[in-house]
């Protein structure tokens, strides 16, 4: 959901491939979690730890990933989670995320109805426009990123939704964090 949300990352698509090697004596396989595209053409492998916990043996191929990775020009990346607030709200919002949940002439007057940080159930009263009507189509703004929020604060009608700033770094959702190399 997170590499979905995320404008700089243009494709992804999980266990692609799978990697093959020898190690004393035995084949050894590994099948990555994610390849992503970004928007600067970069090759990024997400490797995900088990829900346990990285284990050794985790760590071991995560080495090999690393180098195959060195060697195709790829990037290394472990996921990274944000709190439990955001990840329910973007659970919430990724279910307007079709383009179907785009209407312009709402969108407009939900736009016009957002000039400071506001409550979300006064931008639906203010924007003229019955709350059936709005509320999708608010989400689906959000999931663009054209408006913005705390995002580990509960959505609801109190939540502050204010005009996106395209050129603040969206940090708090960077799906992965890059590997340095060994």
């Amino acid at each position: 959901m997170l590499l979905d949300f995320n404008p700089a990352v243009v494709d992804f698509t999980a266990w692609a491939a799978q990697l093959e090697w020898r190690e004393r004596g035995r084949v050894r396989t590994l099948v990555p979690d994610f390849f992503v595209r970004t928007a600067t053409g970069a090759t990024v492998v997400v490797h995900c730890p088990p829900a346990a916990g990285p284990s050794k043996r985790w760590h071991d191929q995560r080495e090999v990933l690393q180098q195959a990775c060195q060697e195709a020009g790829w990037q290394l990346g472990e996921p990274r989670v944000p709190g439990p607030m955001a990840q329910s709200n973007l659970r919430w919002v990724s279910r307007y995320r079709q383009p179907r949940n785009s209407d312009r002439a709402v969108e407009r007057a939900l736009w016009q109805a957002v000039t400071a940080p506001r409550p979300l159930g006064d931008i639906v009263r203010a924007c003229g426009v019955p709350r059936l009507l709005a509320l999708p189509r608010l989400f689906h703004m959000l999931w663009r990123g054209d408006l913005s929020m705390d995002w580990s604060l509960p959505l609801g009608p109190g939540a502050l939704l204010q005009r996106s700033d395209r050129t603040a770094p969206a940090a708090t959702f960077q799906p992965y964090s890059l590997m340095s190399a060994q």
